[in-house]
């Protein structure tokens, strides 16, 4: 099963007092056995947008290209379980 999760808020809606968080797991396990009926053995795996390669392995491969203003500013949240509940 693919799925594909992706927040639509933008900074014109204004930022949120906390993070949006999805529980992604729980959301699989809800699809799964409302289709099958049964509990399974569930693993969740990130993959990268165009679903050729998973996540981790395309950031290991991934050319860091150089800047002049160096790293960026901007922070991005923390998942609270890695591939289970991420945050938006």
């Amino acid at each position: 099963m693919l799925v594909r999760i992706e927040n639509m808020a933008d900074l014109f809606d204004g930022k949120p007092a906390e993070t949006p968080m999805f529980d992604l797991k729980q959301y699989v396990m809800n699809v799964y056995s409302a289709n099958n009926g049964d509990e399974a053995d569930i693993k969740i795996t990130e993959r990268t947008l165009s679903n050729n390669q998973d996540y981790e392995e395309m950031a290991k491969k991934k050319f860091q290209w150089p800047t002049e203003s160096g790293a960026g500013s901007v922070t991005y949240p923390k998942d609270q379980t890695p591939n289970e509940v991420v945050a938006l």
